[in-house]
């Protein structure tokens, strides 16, 4: 819930939409032959193509939900116009270019979508 926050809000929400996957992560492969043991890429002893995926292979769906609880400041219009940056991002046809531009690899990147909500004042 979000009351009264036009002083964080911004930043709050910016550091919930951008996460990552951390590099190590993304360079082991699990290996589902082995009870899920984690296998370094470099040690591919045993290890089939079709037993084994990386986090590059999973697609994350991430919402961070803001529900604007009657608040009297400007917390309702920041988180709105939050919302329609991250929705013209997502429709950039340069935003899978741009998700790598701090020397971060796009796979990296963690999809995630804002969805805003408020009640009724009062």
């Amino acid at each position: 819930a979000v009351h009264n926050a036009e002083l964080t809000i911004r930043e709050t929400v910016k550091s919930a939409m951008y996460q990552e996957i951390p590099a190590h992560l993304l360079e082991r492969k699990i290996n589902l032959n082995h009870g899920g043991k984690e296998v370094n890429l470099v040690d591919k002893t045993d290890v089939g193509p079709r037993h084994e995926f990386s986090m590059v292979d999973l697609q994350f769906d991430v919402c961070v939900s803001c529900y604007n609880d009657a608040s009297t400041d400007k917390s309702l219009a920041i988180l709105h116009s939050l919302q329609n940056e991250y929705m013209q991002e997502e429709k950039s046809p340069s935003n899978e270019q741009n998700a790598g531009s701090e020397g971060h690899s796009s796979k990296s990147v963690i999809k995630t979508s804002l969805l805003v909500g408020t009640s009724k004042e009062g």
